[in-house]
């Protein structure tokens, strides 16, 4: 079962036998219709994640062992069956594949709120960096409402997985400002200081270059991981990101100790 479909599940279970709120991941994009073709040159940090050969996330790559995703996307995994595929502008195939060595979510991820939604893969083969794999700095300070982004993906969160990209894509968008977000998800759930929301930058677009993990990049510092708004992005629709300021400092101690351990 994919994870948007237990999370469907237990917002059912959960409206029957409680009232604990779970955020519900979007499904109403029917295609990927927008995001230009992306060269991996102009994004060499991307990566796919891999789970038993199919393609589970996205993700970027912080050092030559360790790549960053969304919590969700390694939460209950186990390392085996678990790869990641850098090198390559497309999924499953091409590049270089880097199994797993080890995996975390945030010390304080939630589950049912998806907050603090960020996860590392340490993998067991170094990433070859070079033209086509390069570690992407993480942000440390907060982008202002307003400040351009790119977001990078095939779209496997856009609503039909079936009918993602078979090339990488890349969108622009605006970091949102807080109380759109916070107004647009009041019925679905908290939006908190660990999360950030950016809406596409054209009014008449929609960015549907989503994958869950994925980054979102600004002045080349990740700002954003795809959490869990993965649907198609649009003025009216933000995408809700792991904020990346606000966790960096656990991102960078975890690896720290566990590279010095």
């Amino acid at each position: 079962m994919e994870y948007k479909d237990l999370v469907t599940l237990l917002v059912i279970l959960l409206g029957c036998c409680g009232s604990q709120t779970v955020h519900t991941l979007p499904r109403k994009f029917a295609k990927i219709q927008q995001g230009s073709r992306a060269s991996l040159v102009n994004f060499p940090y991307q990566l796919s994640v891999e789970y038993y050969e199919d393609f589970h996330c996205g993700a970027s790559i912080l050092t030559e062992i360790w790549a960053v995703t969304a919590g969700h996307c390694v939460d209950g995994l186990s390392t085996f069956g678990l790869a990641v595929r850098s090198g390559s502008e497309t999924t499953k195939r091409g590049g270089a594949l880097h199994p797993a060595a080890d995996r975390a979510s945030h010390v304080h991820y939630d589950f049912f709120g998806l907050d603090y939604d960020i996860g590392l893969i340490k993998v067991d083969s170094a990433f070859k960096l070079g033209r086509l794999a390069r570690p992407l700095p993480l942000a440390r300070t907060e982008p202002l409402t307003g400040a351009v982004a790119v977001q990078t993906g095939w779209g496997s969160g856009a609503g039909q997985p079936r009918l993602m990209s078979d090339r990488l894509l890349v969108d622009t968008l605006q970091v949102a400002n807080r109380s759109l977000c916070m107004t647009r998800y009041a019925k679905v759930g908290e939006v908190t200081r660990r999360m950030l929301c950016a809406v596409a930058a054209a009014e008449s677009g929609a960015a549907c270059s989503v994958d869950p993990g994925g980054p979102l990049v600004a002045d080349g510092r990740l700002i954003g991981v795809v959490s869990w708004a993965t649907g198609c992005v649009s003025a009216g629709q933000p995408g809700v990101y792991a904020d990346v300021a606000e966790m960096a400092d656990w991102v960078l101690e975890y690896v720290r100790n566990y590279d010095t351990a």
